[in-house]
């Protein structure tokens, strides 16, 4: 008996004392392993099981994970008895799916193996076992695979929870952080396939693709594994690195203000020499990720804190005629308030113009004439006193604020935040049969997902809700990936300017004669790029660049915004740009780009004189429009801001909302105002649902309008819960100030629903705004109001009142 078949029953007889039998012997298994591959009497109408391949037929199906019950039932996050009190480790499933492989392919004899396996390619991949709709053919769950895995940054250590089969992305203390999200990769023998043959793609297929290679995996490898006679002996092996604020000096020609030396921290991070990555291997699987760190924090460098020179804003005199013009295409050395960095203006622009008409024309190319080279969008608004002590220019009055960043020639303090990328390989003994090279894993380490349960391919159908930007996933991306990476084991670049499928996702086409259908949501992780952007602007996850000006575009991380969080005040203010990981706060800012997947009123905070913080919070001190006492508490949004909200000023109802000018993401995160936690609980079905509805107000309202056209814009968006026994207090939820709920009659608005609904108030405006006591927050006049109730299945109510 093999060592393997030792573990086996070893590990069958844990599951049994740990309570799977009540999960297993409704189909007729007995948790042995000499009846592991009996045909079963599968029962595919208990929940969980209804996903389970209808080809599938033993516990054991040596080769193919996804036709083994027992891993099924380990690994589908749907399967639960509350009899189980023992969850597997990921080294126990790691361990199980070498038994499942070795149990095909170990027992070959030597020249039967040879001629199996031979031609075939062993490649790094990142893989998980997914529910039936998350997989690329749709039929049943199944293991599905990529060349790329997404790590996401943190500033906790990972977590997996083994009831959920995932990671975990919640501490478990009220900081409002996030845990570092980790990516898990196996080596695989694959086969090359083309899109027209043996192989499933997750998402929209590209022009092209009947002539790129694509990797099926068919045999994984593990070490100690036993093929063709010999012993295989694998070591896993990775390297990162960092070189953003690097790039930002010798590409994006920022001056910094004292020697520093660009080859250390914190301009360039290698990971084999700085201490920033972690790992975890066993046999067949190595669990990569970035060790926890505060998101941002001022580049320092032997006790130094590094600064550049800011410069003067370009071409002024084109910004000013273009504001006549009412022209918002416009590129200089500005964003906002944002220095822009390392980008050519013109190229800007014709980039941006060409992508347009290309998606206008329906067509799935895209020219990539802005290569980011450095990080694209910079904070300008920190810098350092006489003390070394670093001050807040969002302090100083408008005047001074504008006039200071517009002139430059002062110096701003850099920052660093903690992205990396690298590649994840293989060293490999006793595969002498297989001459070809391992291929490695592009292995990215990248911003939080601050929607973990959302994912971008998923919301595609609202592609329409968005003026800007878009849910396609990284996984539809056909580019390479970062080709300055290079082996330090060799020297040699790690990935090809033909390799432009690396960041795809694919499985085995799979066919049943009736579809699984299952339940889409569960509380799960993932970390594969179907999660991630393919939207640049400049990107969230990843973005591109070129070495020179016609040379071959690739992925890369260095030119995102630096540090990110610059760039996802710009992404979100951008109706969320990439949806499912930036939050669309377009409205806290008064965007022209509207809404695309409305958060509430409490998801992007509530200020001390919003109506419903008075209405719904008890311990929020109750104030009018003549008090100024503080409330008890603040109620910050995710970012750290206040929502838009509507009150009483001069006589008149306006709207109160954030400047996107003084808003300031990086002090916000240092003055502990972001909470990652309030937008966790966002699911799939419910964000489906919030853009489904938003997109059918938008029709009503918009009648034949364009959406990029809108006058509308969204002021209030709020979920009015189910309608409790015996109270009907739902009023409470509206976010008006009393007076205007009564003239307006909305306080029967949702008095005969039960159901609870949707509540929207949008504004229409001509006139300017201007500016509050509060230096971030600026006033807009109303020419009209807009009341939506939209009751849980029924068409939406508009009512609309001018002051």
């Amino acid at each position: 008996m093999s060592t393997l078949d030792n573990w086996f029953e070893q590990f069958l007889a844990t599951l049994r004392e740990g309570g799977w039998l009540s999960v297993f012997t409704p189909h007729g298994w007995d948790l042995t392993a000499n009846t592991s591959r009996t045909k079963l009497a599968v029962q595919r109408d208990v929940q969980g099981f209804d996903e389970f391949a209808s080809a599938g037929e033993c516990a054991i199906e040596p080769g193919d994970p996804a036709l083994s019950l027992l891993y099924h039932g380990l690994m589908h996050p749907g399967i639960h008895s509350p009899a189980i009190h023992y969850w597997p480790s990921l080294e126990e499933i790691d361990t199980l799916e070498n038994y499942i492989y070795a149990a095909a392919y170990s027992s070959l004899s030597a020249t039967g193996a040879q001629e199996l396996l031979s031609s075939l390619v062993p490649v790094v991949m990142t893989y998980e076992y997914r529910v039936t709709q998350r997989t690329p053919h749709q039929q049943h769950a199944d293991m599905v695979f990529s060349r790329t895995g997404v790590g996401r940054v943190g500033t906790h250590a990972p977590e997996y929870i083994r009831q959920r089969r995932c990671f975990n992305t919640a501490p478990n203390d009220d900081s409002g952080g996030t845990r570092v999200q980790p990516a898990r990769y196996g080596v695989f023998l694959c086969r090359r396939e083309t899109a027209n043959s043996d192989i499933a793609i997750q998402g929209a297929k590209h022009s092209n693709d009947e002539r790129r290679d694509f990797y099926m995996p068919v045999c994984k490898l593990f070490d100690g594994m036993s093929l063709a006679g010999n012993t295989l002996r694998l070591a896993f092996r990775h390297y990162h690195q960092s070189d953003k604020l690097q790039r930002m000096v010798e590409r994006g020609k920022l001056v910094v203000n004292d020697r520093f030396d660009l080859r250390r921290p914190p301009f360039f991070y290698r990971s084999d020499r700085d201490n920033f990555v972690d790992c975890s291997a066993s046999a067949g699987n190595v669990v990569v990720w970035r060790q926890p760190q505060t998101l941002c924090r001022p580049a320092e460098q032997d006790g130094t804190i590094a600064c550049f020179k800011v410069p003067k804003e370009s071409l002024l005199w084109l910004k000013k005629l273009l504001d006549k013009l009412k022209c918002n295409t416009f590129y200089n050395n500005r964003r906002y308030t944002s220095l822009r960095v390392g980008q050519f203006p013109f190229l800007a622009a014709v980039d941006y113009a060409l992508n347009a008409l290309l998606e206008k024309l329906g067509s799935d190319k895209r020219v990539f004439l802005s290569p980011r080279q450095a990080g694209e969008f910079t904070n300008i608004r920190h810098v350092l006193d006489g003390d070394g002590k670093i001050l807040d220019l969002n302090l100083l009055s408008i005047g001074q604020f504008k006039s200071k960043l517009s002139k430059g020639g002062y110096d701003a303090v850099m920052y660093e935040d903690p992205l990396a990328e690298g590649f994840v390989s293989a060293d490999i003994q006793g595969l002498g049969f297989n001459s070809n090279p391992v291929k490695a894993a592009y292995s990215l380490m990248t911003a939080p997902d601050y929607m973990p349960r959302v994912g971008n391919i998923y919301i595609y159908q609202h592609k329409k809700n968005f003026v800007i930007g878009g849910p396609r996933a990284l996984c539809e991306g056909r580019l390479p990936v970062n080709l300055r990476l290079t082996d330090p084991a060799t020297g040699n670049p790690v990935f090809t300017r033909k390799e432009n499928t690396v960041t795809a996702i694919t499985a085995r086409p799979r066919k049943q004669p009736s579809p699984s259908q299952g339940q889409m949501d569960y509380d799960s992780t993932h970390f594969m790029t179907d999660e991630a952007s393919d939207v640049f602007a400049p990107g969230w996850d990843v973005t591109y660049t070129r070495d020179s000006l016609f040379s071959q575009p690739y992925y890369h991380t260095s030119g995102l915004g630096s540090p990110f969080l610059e760039d996802v005040k710009l992404c979100a203010a951008a109706n969320g740009m990439w949806p499912a990981a930036s939050p669309d706060a377009a409205r806290t800012f008064k965007r022209t780009t509207r809404t695309a997947l409305p958060l509430t009123d409490e998801e992007l905070g509530l200020a001390p004189g919003c109506a419903l913080r008075l209405h719904t919070c008890p311990d929020a001190t109750k104030i009018n429009a003549s008090e100024s006492t503080p409330p008890k508490h603040e109620i910050y949004g995710w970012d750290g801001e206040y929502g838009p909200y509507i009150e009483a000023r001069d006589n008149l109802y306006v709207v109160n909302y954030a400047s996107i000018e003084r808003s300031d993401y990086l002090s916000n995160y240092a003055n502990k105002q972001m909470d990652f936690a309030q937008l966790r609980k966002i699911s799939r079905p419910e964000a489906n649902q919030r853009m489904a509805s938003l997109a059918h107000v938008n029709q009503l309202l918009l009648g034949e309008t364009p959406l990029k056209d809108s006058p509308f814009w969204l002021v209030s968006f709020v979920c009015v819960p189910p309608k409790a026994d015996g109270v009907n207090d739902r009023v409470k939820f509206i976010n008006l100030p009393d007076e205007l709920i009564k003239k307006t009659g909305l306080q029967h608005a949702f008095q005969d629903e039960p159901q609870g609904g949707y509540f929207y108030i949008f504004a229409k405006y001509s006139q300017p705004t201007y500016a509050t006591e509060d230096h971030k927050r600026r006033i807009q006049p109303v020419d009209s109001l807009h009341f939506v109730a939209v009751p849980h299945g029924k068409e939406p109510r508009i009512t609309e009142w001018h002051p």
